[in-house]
């Protein structure tokens, strides 16, 4: 009975923590849900010793009753100690543990790492984490030389960089200095103007998802906050923590973009209301803009309302569209964009998107070196549903229903899903993995636009299971069902529970590789890592809004992701740069005996 009462005043607490404005997250992603223990107290000393002469070993601050409660719950057991120590001397140097701020963690890993190496309680954990995202460091530690190395080797095990530095008025003044330059830059933009003046306007189809979602925290990254977003979307009050994110109140999907705090907001941030089959509500938030970026899938049977509504009222337009057929039907558009002088480009996310243009870089550099491709193979992993929600699912189920179109010595060959199988090896951080064929977009746009006579995509999943599982609706399920838009986003509704558990346990990483391969089997491979997908989405579609916001003059048409350097020479190479930013690549060549074992 006891220990039952124990469990319901800490069910009690969580529900009283997940109510208090200042938590600044949502609980379902709160590192307080997965906290994984602290290290021992006698690691932490009180920062009162800056004033007092003696110390009590143990957390920063007297810990709450919900501090308490959480530590119960997740059984995390402190270690009592009533060990003092007192300073011999009121003249004993005093030290401080800064921790700066990076581009490998996020806001939970953060606030985790703080509160068990430090021992901070869990508000203060966070409210460190803030200032640190927000001007660039911190002070999380002050005491002697000894502690405040160990400290720091124990802020380092966990992979939080930190320095220590003695503890004066000149140091301080050097942190504050530091942090006031951040406030101080250049604007993004130079002397462009946009329709609105300084600053470009972008309507964002489908805003509150989550493609949406991390397609607006990168874009604002990229555009250092000058920049103003329409949310267009049915959620309003996702839009509205979205735009309290970006003000710096809040975060929202448990905030964990960290370096975006120190990003102040210039523009401007609002919520229009729409649906995808009115046209009037798309074109009223469309209307102002200098891009429109379509994210609302799946894509797998719609209609192209969202580009042509953006084509009659001249604005630029972009989708991460993952169907052949939208795609073709997005190219046929061309002579009406042309006509009223609009850049459109088609399947711009990552896999189609960044794969796209790793091809196109790929093969131009072979041709360059004399090395004729012959064959194009895109292979794909995804870590269960790699975090982006259940579109994605969605999506999966209805490509299940599509027969794959290849292509053989230059002809369209119609194949069963996930028919074919390949063993590919995606590195040291995926390993190896039995692949599938899938229908996807880029099979035919490379084949187009790269002249490749041989090119398909299989794609892989993990775990095993997720793949046998897969095999067995596309013969459980009939072909009509799956490809049916409200059966397969019902059903994706109803497993992603269970894909979120899974996703808990075997992460959301993701990973391309492109090969290319000659007359002679001689191939050139060129690889991505990213550790979770759905930044790395956002990251590829934001990547490419920024080259219709930087370049001038594009030419107007409709085009696919492969011909960004035939209409921007020279800029393949630096949407590639940004596009991986957080991932790892690599490129490299294959004798022909690797070449056959991969």
């Amino acid at each position: 009975h006891s220990q039952a009462m124990h469990v319901l005043i800490a069910m009690a607490a969580l529900v009283v923590a997940a109510s208090v404005p200042c938590s600044a997250f949502t609980l379902s992603s709160s590192p307080l849900l997965q906290h994984r223990g602290y290290m021992p107290s006698l690691l932490a000393c009180s920062s009162a010793r800056r004033t007092s002469r003696s110390c009590r070993l143990g957390v920063m601050k007297d810990e709450s009753f919900v501090d308490r409660a959480f530590d119960m719950l997740l059984g995390t057991h402190k270690e009592k100690t009533t060990e003092s120590r007192v300073i011999e001397s009121e003249q004993e140097e005093m030290y401080m543990v800064v921790v700066n701020d990076d581009k490998d963690h996020y806001v939970d890993e953060v606030v985790k790492i703080i509160r068990r190496t430090v021992g901070r309680t869990w508000k203060d954990s966070l409210d460190l984490t803030m200032q640190i995202g927000r001007t660039g460091s911190a002070i999380v530690f002050t005491g002697s030389k000894e502690e405040c190395e160990k400290i720091s080797e124990a802020l380092a095990t966990a992979t939080l960089k930190a320095t220590v530095t003695k503890d004066d008025e000149d140091n301080r003044n050097s942190i504050r200095d530091a942090a006031a330059a951040v406030a101080e830059r250049t604007s993004v933009w130079g002397e462009k103007s946009f329709r609105n003046g300084p600053r470009p306007r972008v309507t964002l189809i489908g805003g509150t998802g989550r493609v949406g979602a991390w397609t607006l925290r990168e874009l604002f990254k990229f555009s250092q906050g000058e920049i103003d977003i329409v949310i267009a979307g049915r959620n309003e009050k996702m839009a509205d923590k979205l735009r309290r994110q970006l003000e710096g109140e809040t975060f929202a999907f448990g905030g964990r973009e960290w370096s975006i705090m120190r990003t102040k907001l210039v523009g401007s941030v609002s919520f229009e209301p729409i649906s995808l089959t009115d046209e009037e509500s798309l074109a009223r938030a469309m209307r102002g803009s200098d891009l429109v970026i379509h994210t609302a899938g799946p894509f797998q049977n719609a209609d192209t309302k969202v580009l042509e509504v953006a084509i009659k009222l001249g604005i630029n337009y972009m989708d991460v569209c993952d169907d052949q057929e939208f795609a073709s039907k997005c190219r046929e558009f061309s002579e009406m964009a042309v006509e009223k002088n609009v850049t459109c480009m088609t399947t711009c996310g990552i896999y189609p998107g960044l794969s796209n243009v790793m091809a196109s870089s790929l093969t131009r550099q072979a041709r360059k070196d004399g090395f004729e491709p012959q064959n194009l193979r895109f292979s794909y992993f995804t870590a269960g549903t790699g975090g982006v929600g259940g579109t994605i699912l969605a999506s999966t189920f209805m490509l299940l229903a599509e027969p794959c179109q290849v292509y053989r010595d230059g002809q369209a060959v119609k194949l069963e899903p996930l028919s074919v199988e390949r063993i590919v090896d995606f590195g040291d951080d995926v390993g190896t993995r039995k692949t599938m064929l899938l229908n996807l977009p880029e099979v035919m746009t490379a084949h187009q636009i790269l002249n490749i006579p041989n090119v398909d995509a299989t794609f892989a999943t993990a775990p095993e299971f997720w793949n046998v599982l897969l095999r067995g609706l596309v013969k459980v399920i009939p072909r009509k069902l799956l490809a049916d838009r409200k059966f397969a986003s019902k059903f994706a509704a109803i497993s992603l529970p269970i894909n979120r558990l899974v996703d808990s346990i075997v992460g959301s990483s993701a990973a391309i590789r492109i090969d290319i391969e000659d007359q002679n089997k001689l191939t050139l491979t060129s690889m991505w890592y990213g550790k979770y997908l759905n930044q790395a989405v956002g990251i590829a579609t934001a990547a490419m809004a920024m080259e219709f916001l930087e370049l001038r003059d594009l030419p107007a048409g409709v085009f696919y992701p492969e011909e960004l350097e035939t209409i921007a020479p020279g800029r393949e190479e630096v949407f590639l740069a940004r596009a991986s930013k957080d991932g790892k690549t690599t490129r490299g060549r294959l004798t022909t005996m690797e070449a056959r074992r991969s």
